[in-house]
């Protein structure tokens, strides 16, 4: 059994020269459903893109257990117009998209 899958370690973290949040320690254990839930600018989605290691911290350590995997879709993601909603999905996933042409050909 699996216990903590991601941990944030007295981490601090700005956004450009304003305090989001200092000396956060956080774990998540497997099997946790979580959500986060705060007024804007609170640091949901700053914790959120630490996890999914699209952005460090400026001090503290993130840890994330081996062979687990962070995925993370921003508020406001970009996407190429002239593609599907599944076509951006799949390509966000190889093993999804694996699947998807395997069923296809299971059809």
């Amino acid at each position: 059994m699996i216990g903590v899958v991601a941990r944030l370690d007295n981490v601090t973290a700005y956004f450009g020269a304003q305090l989001v949040f200092a000396k956060l320690s956080w774990e998540i254990n497997h099997d946790a459903r979580i959500g986060l839930i705060g007024p804007n600018g609170a640091g949901k989605s700053t914790i959120l893109k630490l996890l999914a290691c699209e952005s460090e911290p400026n001090e503290g350590a993130v840890l994330i257990t081996r062979g687990v995997r962070v995925g993370y879709l921003p508020q406001e993601p970009e996407f190429d117009l002239s593609r599907t909603v599944i076509e951006e999905a799949l390509d966000a996933s190889p093993t999804l998209a694996a699947l998807e042409r395997e069923m296809e050909t299971l059809n």
